[in-house]
């Protein structure tokens, strides 16, 4: 399977079936609970829970050699970390946050390794709101000793949310370039960074190779946009490689309404994949790889509390033409 570890398909299967989403019974609160831990910061599919101390070390044989993860996380997106070891005799993965009394304990198995390394992911939170914030991890061994504790520190880089979310990451510094086709056939994306209906691209990172390390963007419906019943396109584009020659890593999620949407008509939600630095094209409108279709239907957005009006198309003013469906949230 290369480089692209057995683990990152667990967690995408994982997310498909758990995507909807989570009781929030426990997180209406301020108590630090799980509901609130996800929420607040974030959350690893498959893992449980933990109220306590993070762990110190108990002087386990098995040590973390490195973690190498992007600099910068958005709220509601997703942070890849790939994790090397010295030994892959370990029980369990452990990951918290600075000065936070919880943690999350995931099992690990032998198999998700290549070599000594394995990838994993970290839904940020919706509500994620540290700037300059260190996350740990541990590993307990095969004997129940601990590890060393090794910490990364990530920047929070603050976006829009909105009705409608589409967010994708990747893992290498080039200029991956994210696409949505409304149902209409207009496209959002970097040279079109704003639809009529309101769409917006708020976050173009390494654009042309002018690199700020952020590898995210975000496209956005906010609440004085309008959302259109029917079909949506999201494509993702390598537009430069940059000189990096690795093979690139992406992620793209969809939310409505903080929910990640699990009925598409082509794709998967959260969706992963990969590119090579050859499959750069320099490309515009139109390009890149179709990852996912949805559609947007009245019966999704009034499950979801978003209010639904019939209103006219904006390029005709008689009522016979009147054809769209469109949303707003409720106030």
């Amino acid at each position: 399977m290369n480089v692209l570890k057995v683990l990152y398909v667990v967690f995408c299967l994982a997310i498909v079936l758990t995507g909807c989403k989570k009781d929030d019974s426990d997180s209406d609160s301020n108590e630090l609970n799980e509901g609130n831990f996800e929420k607040w910061y974030f959350s690893v599919p498959y893992s449980t829970f933990e109220l306590a101390e993070f762990p110190s070390s108990t002087g386990s044989n098995v040590e973390i050699l490195n973690i190498t993860g992007n600099d910068f996380v958005i709220p509601g997106g997703l942070l890849p970390v790939t994790i090397e070891v010295t030994s892959v005799n370990i029980q369990y993965f452990l990951f918290g946050i600075n000065n936070v009394d919880a943690y999350l304990k995931l099992e690990m198995i032998e198999e998700y390794f290549i070599e000594n390394e394995v990838t994993v992911y970290l839904i940020i939170g919706e509500s994620y709101a540290l700037d300059n914030a260190d996350i740990k991890f541990a590993v307990i061994d095969g004997d129940g000793k601990i590890s060393n504790t090794y910490t990364i520190e990530v920047d929070l880089i603050e976006v829009a949310t909105g009705n409608l979310q589409v967010i994708c990451t990747w893992d290498q510094l080039n200029d991956v370039d994210l696409h949505l086709i409304e149902p209409e056939g207009e496209e959002i994306y970097w040279d079109n960074p704003e639809s009529d209906f309101g769409g917006v691209l708020d976050m173009d990172s390494n654009p042309a190779c002018d690199l700020d390390g952020i590898n995210n963007e975000n496209i956005t419906y906010d609440e004085e946009a309008t959302i259109q019943v029917g079909e949506y396109t999201v494509r993702v584009d390598l537009h430069e490689s940059c000189f990096v020659t690795d093979t690139t890593y992406f992620t793209v999620k969809v939310l409505v309404n903080d929910t990640l949407i699990t009925e598409l008509t082509s794709g998967t939600n959260p969706y992963y994949g990969q590119f090579e630095y050859t499959d750069a094209d320099n490309g515009g409108e139109g390009s890149g790889v179709t990852v996912m279709t949805f559609e947007i239907t009245p019966e999704m957005m009034e499950e979801e509390g978003i209010a639904v009006r019939e209103v006219y198309n904006i390029n005709y003013n008689n009522e016979e033409d009147k054809k769209y469906l469109l949303f707003k949230k409720k106030i």
